[in-house]
Order: structure tokens, then sequence, then C-alpha cells
């Protein structure tokens, strides 16, 4: 499902959405914002995806986002536990040395508020499980072992992990 605030969107403005594959998907516009469902899809990966949304004098603005992989998803919930970064990990090295050759192996990072506020990051974004990004950036490291036996065993299936751990929230913040 794909929600996003439309600025000057009218009521019942057509969305479209196309995928390089030539799979399409319409919504529509309420309330400022649209809402997309897509079906269950098979594994893709660096697919094209084209949104157009009406503006306010009834031309369509072309947003296009590139290097998609549609594949599974896992969230991650919990305490300190799911938490716990691969950044501190004892034994990264063993992990890290073949992090670079899964291509299928991807983790979303959202920074907690007071990174948001201290450094003013923004909000959360997708990155490929690469050595440099593990070490730097951070992902759950339970998350990131479990996704690495997910990816060995289903290497034409992208795995993604989304850490939800913040203490204080539920798995219902995380998910619509």
């Amino acid at each position: 499902t794909l929600k996003r605030t439309v600025a000057d969107g009218k009521l019942n403005d057509k969305v479209s959405i196309e995928l390089a594959s030539g799979d399409s998907f319409y919504g529509t516009v309420s309330d400022g914002k649209f809402l997309v469902s897509f079906p269950a899809m098979s594994a893709k990966r660096d697919v094209e995806m084209n949104i157009s949304i009406p503006d306010a004098v009834g031309a369509y603005i072309d947003i296009t986002y590139k290097d998609i992989d549609v594949g599974d998803v896992w969230i991650m919930s919990g305490q300190s536990n799911i938490d716990y970064s691969t950044k501190y990990m004892e034994d990264i090295d063993e992990y890290l040395a073949n992090a670079d050759n899964y291509r299928n192996l991807r983790f979303f990072y959202n920074p907690s508020k007071w990174e948001i506020y201290e450094n003013t990051v923004g909000y959360g974004k997708w990155y490929d499980a690469t050595r440099e990004n593990l070490e730097n950036v951070g992902a759950s490291a339970i998350g990131y072992v479990m996704a690495t036996r997910l990816a060995a065993e289903f290497d034409d299936v992208t795995i993604a992990i989304m850490d939800c751990s913040y203490t204080g929230t539920m798995i219902q913040t995380w998910i619509d």
C-alpha cells in the first residue's frame, strides 16, 4: 500500500502508478491524500515506478522512483534486544565479510526522535545492506542475522527488515 499526501489534490482526482514491468495501478485523492493498494506480486528487482499526481490546475506532476525491489518485508518489533545495532556487534567482522554478497538484502533505518531534533536528519530511508551501510548507519543486529539466513535460502527474493523497536511504541504505530 502506498499512502502519500498531495498538497493540491482535489477530491476524486485520479492518481496513476505505473511500473516499468507494465503493471498499472490507480487511486483517488481524498482530503489531500491518496492511497493505492497493490495486489500480491511476484518478486522483482530494480523496478522503476512512475507516479502521476494531479496538481492545482489539472496538469499532472510525474514522480519517478528507481531501484525498487518487490519482495518480503520483515517487521522487527521489540525493545532493546531488537534495537541493538549491527554497529555494535562483537562478531561484526564475521557477518560483514560477506555483506556485499547479499544483493537481495535491504533494511529501513528510521532515526530516533532525538536524532531528528538533534541532527535534523528527517525521515527514514531504505538502504542496501552493504558493509558500509551496516557499519555506518546500522540495522537491527538480530534482524540482520535472520535476514542473511533468509537471503541465502531465497536468493531470488529481496529480503527487507524494518526496525520498529523504539521504547514505548507498539507495532500498530508502524502499520496501517
